[in-house]
């Protein structure tokens, strides 16, 4: 599919990968998880761009996602809605209703202590060339705070499979910023942003 593969197989790449997409899939498949077009569209471009260091990783892909459109005669499905989803995975916070399961399909490793931990090592590589152990630590103790503390709930749809998870990954998380702060409090202001 386009230059999408390629993609995904950038060697800078340790979570971001294909793997990750047909995760997701495999996901939806086993949990009888209904997708949308426009749902299977964004789920294979949310990451088509990924440069562990910028900001802009979700609108760099959704222009990838428009710049493959453009390559096409007839696109029958809803562009617009694609993008905003794409968008939506920045900050796992929908806007529209059918980024919800979306942004739930990729954040559903959360509620697996295997997976979870796995899938913090993987990101961890990805950022080791551009920082500190250290850093890299207080970057994700943030993410998970925001995640525990920062929304209503990790998984944001009603759909029951994630609703049934949202425990799980929530004590997984707890458990990790536990194991986290006694251990690097003496090393790390806690408070940097």
């Amino acid at each position: 599919m386009f230059d999408l593969t390629k993609r995904y197989l950038e060697p800078h790449r340790c979570y971001h990968t294909l793997n990750h997409i047909i995760a997701m899939f495999e996901f939806a498949k086993t949990n009888s998880i209904e997708l949308t077009p426009e749902q299977v569209y964004a789920i294979w471009f949310h990451d088509a761009v990924y440069d562990p260091m910028s900001k802009t990783n979700e609108e760099d892909s959704a222009d990838v996602f428009g710049k493959y459109v453009s390559t096409l005669k007839v696109f029958p499905y809803n562009m617009f809605k694609i993008r905003q989803i794409i968008w939506d995975t920045k900050k796992e916070l929908p806007t529209i209703e059918e980024s919800k399961i979306v942004i739930d399909l990729d954040l559903h490793r959360l509620a697996d202590p295997e997976k979870v931990t796995a899938d913090k090592y993987l990101i961890k590589d990805e950022f080791a060339p551009y920082m500190t152990e250290e850093e890299f630590i207080l970057g994700r103790l943030n993410w998970v705070k925001e995640m525990l503390d920062g929304r209503k709930t990790i998984f944001v749809s009603d759909n029951s499979v994630f609703t049934k998870l949202e425990e799980k990954a929530r004590s997984l998380l707890k458990i990790e910023v536990g194991m986290i702060l006694p251990r690097e409090r003496a090393n790390i202001r806690i408070d940097k942003k």
